[in-house]
């Protein structure tokens, strides 16, 4: 338990990361246009896209502790470099690194955290849940602490705020040390294979298993898209009248939700199965974004956008907690890059659709998309999570679901 402590504070750690609401104003404050800073955002998002999968080999082939490290470290120096001299240039640099800073931690954190939980047969769906709520509490919390600062300070507050989130990476990286490799005679034997063979071995994985193949299947079709939502709702909501106060309170009182439900949506599956968790989660969503698209009442409009902020990705824990015991060690970290993959396609895919749709329209017609994809894709997912027989709970006696191969 010492160890899954350690974990939490990194998790805390690595949610205080402030440049996520300075960069942008900050590159405005310099000179940048807010075109450059979009193009930035694009270049990040391709980046984390392409290196998923390269990450979780180095994940698997070199550690995932190392890899964590490497990727709080990658962070850091891309602050640096835009600090150093702020600029488009270095703007876009500072992205890449951050990208893949992001992919090196993606998979091999959660990767980790099950290989330190399996052996003192904790129950992974909590510990995780419990991980990814305080990350979320301290993104919640940055929005406060930052907007305080620059309220305070105005535009001096933007240099330190970029160190501040320096030093909480660093700590991160700090407390990752501490944190044992949990290595396998299988990881060993992975440091041993080449990285084709970890590819080919997680790819061949993926077509057998019909467990994974119908976990990323759902992920690909009911993707939040969380990204696109924050990008249009503070304008849309301005629009019907709602006041600025709401408009950034929505972010804080959403994530504060979605730490609230990530930290317990375990325990709905006392009650529910697999399918029927992640039709609630899903269809909740969906509709959250047909009344962003229907409703023009203001206060609706703001209960809407916190509920889909406080339910984007909130079954996380359980569909990891049956991906994971799908998945041998030695190739984890692989694996679920690759399944992380499979869903920023679907996520790139659909903001790309959207962006051409709504070239000169409203917004509205974007969460109109999202409501029927989603809602489409889910009725899609039953029939897959039926059809594979991942609608039984996971035994966690045997760590299997019954009548399903591994």
């Amino acid at each position: 338990m010492k160890h899954v402590n350690i974990f939490k504070w990194i998790s805390f750690l690595d949610g205080l990361y402030f440049t996520t609401i300075v960069t942008s104003l900050y590159a405005v404050h310099v000179g940048m246009g807010l075109s450059d800073v979009v193009l930035a955002q694009a270049i990040y998002s391709t980046t984390v896209f392409l290196m998923e999968i390269p990450t979780g080999i180095v994940a698997d082939k070199f550690g995932k502790k190392a890899s964590m490290i490497l990727g709080f470290t990658s962070g850091i120096v891309g602050v640096f470099i835009f600090l150093l001299n702020p600029m488009v240039l270095t703007l876009f640099a500072m992205r890449v690194f951050q990208a893949t800073g992001n992919a090196l931690n993606s998979g091999a954190r959660e990767a980790l955290l099950y290989d330190i939980t399996a052996p003192l047969k904790l129950n992974f769906k909590k510990v995780w849940g419990s991980v990814l709520s305080i990350s979320i509490f301290g993104q919640a919390l940055t929005g406060v602490v930052a907007g305080i600062t620059l309220a305070i300070w105005g535009a001096a507050a933007f240099v330190p705020l970029f160190i501040a989130t320096n030093l909480m990476q660093l700590g991160a990286a700090v407390l990752t040390t501490f944190i044992p490799e949990g290595r396998t005679n299988t990881d060993e034997v992975a440091q041993n294979k080449k990285a084709w063979v970890l590819l080919r071995e997680s790819f061949s994985l993926f077509r057998r298993n019909t467990v994974l193949f119908a976990l990323a299947a759902v992920g690909f079709l009911t993707v939040a898209n969380e990204y696109f939502l924050y990008q249009t709702y503070g304008p849309f909501l301005s629009e019907h009248a709602v006041s600025l106060f709401w408009v950034g309170a929505v972010f804080t009182i959403g994530l504060l939700l979605n730490a609230l439900i990530v930290r317990n949506v375990y325990r709905l599956e006392q009650y529910l199965t697999l399918e029927k968790i992640l039709a609630l989660i899903n269809f909740t969503i969906a509709a959250a974004y047909l009344g962003l698209g229907l409703i023009h009442n203001g206060t609706a409009l703001v209960v809407a956008t916190i509920i889909l902020i406080g339910f984007a990705n909130t079954e996380q824990p359980v569909v990891s907690d049956y991906a994971n015991k799908q998945i041998s060690s030695d190739i984890r970290a692989t694996v679920l890059s690759g399944m992380s993959l499979i869903t920023r396609l679907s996520k790139l895919a659909l903001t790309f659709l959207v962006g051409a749709v709504m070239v000169g329209a409203d917004p509205v017609i974007g969460f109109l998309i999202h409501a029927f994809y989603i809602t489409i894709g889910m009725c899609i997912g039953w029939w897959l999570l039926v059809r594979c027989g991942c609608v039984r709970k996971v035994d966690h006696t045997t760590g299997q679901i019954p009548g399903v191969n591994p």
